[in-house]
């Protein structure tokens, strides 16, 4: 009981600890900050991702690799995924505007709201880019790279 005690009173110091020298790395090379921009803006994509690909690497689901691998084999193949996963972040990042998940959840919330969804400009029917919907603003489009004015008949 004692050291479960002692445990929850040292993690959040330990934490802490983590994060203070990652912040003295990133002051001090600031290419460390840069490799981990891309994947810490589309953080949830990526838990999600990893959560994915590790129960398809480890569990029975899978190729059942758990018990199999040594420790050190599986910090290999956790790198690795991270390693990957940030490489499709950078390459997500130079064509859209959020995450994955940002854009799902942006697209239930509009959906359910009556005058949520914008016409898309070839004049479709669409969700267009995940922005507050007011008539009259200018809003920038991620994916076509121009600015486009809602008019009063945009809305849906």
């Amino acid at each position: 009981m004692v050291g479960l005690a002692v445990n929850g009173l040292a993690s959040p110091l330990l934490s802490d600890a983590y994060v203070v020298t990652l912040l003295q790395r990133v002051r001090r090379f600031p290419a460390v900050g840069a490799v981990l921009s891309h994947p810490g803006r589309l953080a949830a994509s990526n838990h999600i991702g990893q959560s994915v690909l590790t129960c398809l690497l480890f569990t029975g689901y899978g190729l059942a690799l758990g018990g199999r691998l040594a420790p050190i084999a599986v910090m290999g193949v956790a790198v690795a995924i991270y390693v990957v996963l940030a490489a499709l972040s950078a390459w997500w990042l130079r064509r859209h505007r959020y995450c994955p998940i940002e854009y799902g959840l942006r697209a239930l919330r509009t959906c359910g709201d009556t005058g949520g969804a914008a016409r898309a400009p070839g004049g479709g029917k669409g969700l267009g880019p995940a922005q507050p919907w007011r008539v009259g603003h200018t809003i920038r489009q991620p994916s076509l790279g121009r600015r486009t004015q809602l008019a009063h008949g945009a809305l849906a």
